[in-house]
């Protein structure tokens, strides 16, 4: 139980603060799903008044996968650590360039 908090702690802030995003984000998304299905089993609260609440919550969870599994994804992320970045050999030429023999 404390290693699960320490987790959500430590990769929320990282990922709040841009620290290895996708990293952070992936960890929490381990972390949370095999929690959503352990914590909200709606399907065994059929007919009890739990059932709305665990069903709300079970849905506000895979909400959140799509959102941390968003971030893993993007490449455009802003990040507080330095990252290495591709640079073109070519990058002080001019974009529109003219093409010869064209229309003449």
């Amino acid at each position: 139980m404390m290693a699960g908090r320490v987790l959500e702690l430590a990769a929320g802030f990282g990922l709040a603060l841009g620290v290895f995003p996708r990293l952070m984000a992936l960890a929490l998304f381990a972390f949370l799903v095999p929690a959503t299905f352990i914590s909200h089993s709606f399907w065994l609260a059929a007919g009890t008044p739990a059932f709305q609440g665990q069903l709300i919550n079970f849905s506000k969870n895979i909400a959140i996968w799509g959102g941390l599994l968003f971030v893993a994804g993007s490449v455009g992320q802003p990040c507080v650590l330095p990252r290495r970045t591709v640079t073109s050999e070519k990058a002080g030429e001019p974009e529109n360039r003219q093409i010869v023999g064209v229309g003449k």
